[in-house]
């Protein structure tokens, strides 16, 4: 009768440690070091098994870099993978994302055409991405959780472009903004 009631309470412990893992299906988050920089991204994920979940991703840029000025958005898709625990569990996570971005340059000189920089020009540019972030979640039973990693981006932005300036009208260049680039991780999050 002893071993019988001891099998019995870790069996009942067993079970409410794995309706703890299962009992959180979904995940929003935000990512506040890129907010500092003008780009505003959310996340929103559901569960597709123990260790793995889809989500998607958007992002509103209105942001300023030396002296150029960046509005637009992008969307994709995501999912997570968690490597080393059971999802919404501490532990080290692969986070694949593919989407679109859509955004307009303002201003830039960056771009010159000889001795001259033409002034008051805009831009609009399209590009289609694919990327993957390896890091760590950092995640507690209330269902708060914070990521950190890094990892790479391809963007398929590789195209001739019309800037319409104000004092040269069209001008037609070869843009080559495409190619990898870094991508940080650093998200905070709820788990419900």
């Amino acid at each position: 009768m002893q071993l019988s009631l001891a099998h019995a309470e870790e069996s009942v412990q067993n079970v409410s440690l794995n309706q703890d893992v299962t009992a959180k299906r979904f995940n929003i988050e935000l990512q506040p070091m890129s907010a500092l920089s003008g780009i505003y991204s959310f996340v929103a994920s559901a569960a597709v098994g123990e260790r793995v979940l889809i989500g998607v991703q958007a992002e509103q840029i209105r942001s300023s870099w030396l002296l150029e000025k960046y509005d637009g958005y992008s969307v994709g898709i995501n999912s997570t993978f968690y490597l080393s625990s059971s999802r919404f569990k501490s532990g080290w996570v692969l986070t694949p994302s593919v989407g679109y971005a859509s955004f307009k340059v303002h201003d830039s000189p960056l771009f010159w055409f000889g001795d001259y920089t033409p002034q008051g020009w805009d831009g609009n540019f399209h590009s289609m991405y694919l990327g993957a972030v390896m890091g760590y979640q950092w995640a507690f039973e209330s269902g708060l959780n914070f990521s950190l990693g890094s990892g790479l981006t391809y963007y398929t932005l590789n195209k001739s472009q019309t800037l319409n300036s104000s004092d040269l009208g069209p001008v037609d260049i070869h843009v080559t903004f495409g190619g990898l680039n870094v991508a940080f991780l650093g998200n905070v999050g709820f788990a419900f």
